[in-house]
């Protein structure tokens, strides 16, 4: 799904939980160094090494849930009805898939993940910044890795 679903998906979720409480929880994917995988394999491995990874979370995901394309190399996944430990164990079963999976020649690809449940939001901006925030936490710890949004403050 493109850019604008997921707004529409995301104000939903928002919705549903302010009025019945109903969980959900955002992952941001990111592949790690991916300029790497076009410069070393080019732009056809490249395209086929993301076509692969949205697979694999398809793979996972149930028919409640959804992926978008956020970005050149990005993802978000909303997860209906999952609470932040079960979203947890989703992120950490993709990025495990994913780094052991042959999706490119040689080598290995990586995904940084952020995790935000609906719970920290105050508004609908706010759980995707916090996601994000979340998701630049896991770079900058390294990659590879899944983090889990923690409160901050309202801008």
């Amino acid at each position: 799904f493109n850019r604008r679903h997921l707004q529409q998906e995301v104000k939903q979720a928002y919705l549903t939980y302010q009025r019945y409480q109903r969980p959900a929880t955002l992952l941001l994917l990111d592949v790690d160094y991916f300029k790497r995988v076009n410069d070393e394999f080019g732009h056809d491995v490249g395209d086929q090494a993301l076509c692969t990874i949205v697979d694999m979370i398809k793979d996972r995901l149930r028919i409640m849930d959804h992926v978008f394309r956020y970005g050149g190399e990005e993802f978000v996944v909303l997860l209906m009805e999952t609470d932040e430990t079960h979203a947890i164990h989703v992120a950490e079963e993709l990025r495990s898939h994913i780094e052991q999976a042959n999706i490119v020649p040689s080598g290995s690809v990586t995904v940084s993940i952020g995790v935000c449940d609906v719970l920290q939001a105050d508004s609908i901006d706010h759980w995707q910044n916090q996601c994000d925030r979340a998701l630049y936490q896991a770079k900058a710890e390294g990659r590879n890795r899944v983090v889990i949004a923690t409160p901050a403050p309202l801008a």
